[in-house]
Parts: C-alpha cells; structure tokens; sequence
C-alpha cells in the first residue's frame, strides 16, 4: 500500500519478498550500475563504514549518481547519517518497517526497488551504492560497474564486493593517488 503523508511518499507493509533471494529482474532500457571503492580482495566496508575515504572518489561518486535513483540497503543509509543525498531518488531496501524519513522510499524487495528507480527522475541510469547484500541482490541484472579499486588490503574487512570478473568486461581506467593510497578509477560492462 503506497500513502502519502505530509507530501512524503513512503512504502508501507506489502508483500514481502525475500530481500536477498535469488531472481532475474525485468530491465526495460535502464542501465543497472553498481558503484563502490573496494580493496584488492573486493574489501568494501569494516564496522558499518567504509574502509577509505578518498576525496576524489566521493566527489566522483557525486558526479556520477547526481540526478539519478540511487538503492542502498538499511545500514548503507544509516552510514551516511540516515539523511538522503541531495538531487537523486534515495530508495532504501530494508526487511523492517523503518517509519517514514523525508526524501526517502523504503522497501522490502529488490524487484520493488527497481520498479521505483525506474519510475523515477533520471532513470536511464540506476545506481545501486550498497552494501553488500544489496550489491548481490543486484549483481546479476547489473550491466555496468563503477568502482574505485584501492591498491591496498584490509584484513579485518566485514563487508565484500561480489565476485564480477566472469561477467564483466573493463573499458576504462584512470589511476590516481591520495596521500599513501593508489587507487584506479575502473569502468567495466556486462560481457
């Protein structure tokens, strides 16, 4: 059931589907882009944050997802301090009712999330920002990737980019560095 309070669209109880399970969605002409920096191992995150934050890669990541849906899971939006991010559609994928935040669509499944994105501003490009479980809800039906593979390891690592070589392809790469880090801009589609 979908209400409308105080000029706030929020997703109430519906059909719950499993978050994380197995399925193929229905892509019409959108391109599903998963973006992330992640380390050497496919590292992505330690105690809910991120492992590296890079100013180039935040202001990159800006660029790239301004003026388009952006889909992240519960503990993604609670990382960045459960406010939404200015000038996209902020849809959150979470297995609990979360009450209504402004500038936010909360739902339960991957398929509905999609099925808002693509409704939404900006829908030739849909990013989805993490985390984990939400990278792999998605992994199958992405055709692109955007990532910043930091040249470093974090060996207490909690969080993991799915594995994506056999079903991607790079076509760009600028590498850069920040202070110790190098770190490569990479573009990859689906093969």
């Amino acid at each position: 059931m979908i209400s409308r309070w105080k000029g706030i669209i929020h997703i109430h109880q519906f059909q719950r589907q499993s978050l994380y399970k197995e399925h193929h969605m229905t892509i019409d002409k959108n391109d599903i882009i998963l973006i992330a920096a992640i380390g050497q191992n496919n590292e992505l995150g330690k105690n809910g944050d991120l492992i590296w934050r890079i100013p180039t890669d935040l202001a990159r990541f800006k660029r790239l997802t301004k003026g388009h849906p952006i889909i992240m899971g519960w503990h993604t939006f609670v990382s960045i301090s459960k406010k939404p991010l200015p000038l996209r559609t902020n849809i959150v994928m979470t297995t609990h009712d979360r009450g209504a935040v402004d500038g936010v669509l909360f739902t339960h499944s991957a398929e509905h999330a999609l099925a808002i994105a693509q409704k939404s501003v900006g829908n030739e490009k849909i990013f989805v920002i993490g985390g984990q479980k939400v990278f792999d809800a998605f992994m199958n039906d992405a055709t692109a990737l955007e990532l910043t593979i930091v040249d470093a390891k974090c060996a207490d690592a909690d969080t993991f980019f799915p594995s994506f070589a056999d079903a991607f392809v790079e076509v760009s790469r600028e590498q850069s560095q920040y202070e110790n880090l190098t770190f490569s801009f990479v573009r990859f589609r689906k093969k």
